[in-house]
């Protein structure tokens, strides 16, 4: 198991949708005449969750240590260093 993956992390919301979000989808899906597809949206979110990897990405001078104890674990990080144009 890989623990960067959405649904591996400490943070249970980490890489979700907000509450609003998904009751404005919801809402639009029913105005558009699909309320069925709501179960297989909700489906696909928790699916996606489950096949996706997290970067964890700061804008700051300096490293800090309280992102890398939230995000690695057993040492096995990397640190890029970059700028905004050169990504």
């Amino acid at each position: 198991m890989f623990e960067d993956r959405g649904d591996c992390l400490q943070d249970r919301f980490e890489g979700t949708y907000s509450r609003q979000q998904i009751l404005d989808m919801e809402d639009w899906l029913r105005e558009e005449g699909h309320p069925e597809i709501a179960q297989t949206e909700m489906e696909r979110r928790e699916h996606d969750r489950r096949r996706t990897y997290l970067s964890c990405w700061c804008i700051s001078k300096y490293d800090l240590d309280l992102m890398w104890k939230a995000y690695v674990k057993e040492g096995c990080g990397v640190a890029i260093r970059s700028t905004v144009y050169r990504l």
